[in-house]
């Protein structure tokens, strides 16, 4: 895939006028000349992940394109692209459902919050891993009510006042990425997953100032005092990751785990998966 060249493209797309979905990543030998041959296409699906090749200005006659209106998908991850780029899509381009803008380092908070902000009620998953995070953007994130995936890992930190904006009303959210965002505490978790009742997947990776506290409301007692999951609290929870995160005590991840009878997996310090089977087969061993 990675040997295509610009005349190999130019002739799919010339002789497919109706081609709707488009993926060319990882083609570094693509430059900017091909992007006239794609603004003749009524693209609604596109993936130019890793064209390092192209820069802003080389994407304009692109961006500016009428036909931009019905793109539902975009994912330019690690492109060479500013905020001219994205403020140029947020002219044209109001129904993108799928956004994924992960590593790319040149953007900034004015221009993902206006790409984000005009397609809010249509955005199902939003990729913007390692970008910048202001306040601009967050904000932005709590007007897409209708998420389903959210990806916003990075080193920056996220204040208290604007994530509970951020997640006060995302009843659809189902998976999250918030690893290595700084600042986050147990009540920040707490509140965030009292309301997201529908979180099926949840990343954490390299937060330190959380521990098991957060987990623990998982699993409640029925009428006769046995263990059982809740379902009032993370009901649809099956996925967690807790990788480097230094507080985590496995002894309580591993009862949080045995109690939910194999709904859920967590993925320790090690980035091992605790796993129900696993931990009743070490019990039956040990019983022995």
């Amino acid at each position: 895939m990675s040997e295509i060249r610009n005349e190999t493209l130019e002739f799919v797309l010339e002789n497919n006028p109706d081609i709707d979905a488009l993926s060319v990543r990882a083609c570094d030998l693509l430059d900017a000349e091909v992007l006239l041959t794609l603004s003749n296409n009524s693209i609604r699906q596109l993936d130019v992940f890793g064209l390092h090749n192209t820069e802003d200005f080389a994407w304009l006659p692109f961006m500016t394109n009428i036909s931009l209106r019905n793109l539902t998908s975009l994912c330019m991850a690690e492109g060479a692209i500013t905020d001219f780029s994205l403020l140029a899509l947020a002219e044209v381009c109001h129904q993108l459902q799928h956004l994924d803008l992960n590593w790319c380092d040149d953007i900034a908070d004015n221009g993902i919050s206006e790409l984000v902000s005009v397609n809010a009620p249509s955005l199902r998953s939003l990729n913007i891993r390692q970008c910048a995070l202001g306040p601009l953007t967050l904000d932005s994130i709590a007007l897409c009510h209708n998420l389903i995936k959210l990806d916003i890992s990075t080193a920056l930190e996220i204040p208290r006042e604007c994530w509970d904006r951020m997640f006060f009303d995302m009843p659809h959210i189902e998976e999250v990425d918030i690893g290595w965002v700084s600042g986050v505490t147990n009540d920040m978790l707490v509140s965030m997953f009292c309301r997201c009742r529908r979180l099926k997947k949840i990343v954490l990776d390299g937060n330190k100032s959380i521990t098991e506290t957060p987990f623990l409301r998982i699993i409640t007692n029925d009428l006769k005092g046995r263990p059982i999951r809740s379902a009032q609290y993370l009901p649809w929870i099956k996925y967690i990751s807790v990788q480097y995160c230094n507080d985590m005590d496995d002894t309580i991840l591993n009862r949080i785990v045995f109690d939910c009878r194999g709904s859920l997996v967590i993925q320790d310090y090690y980035g091992t998966d605790i796993v129900y089977e696993l931990i009743r087969q070490e019990e039956s061993t040990d019983s022995l």
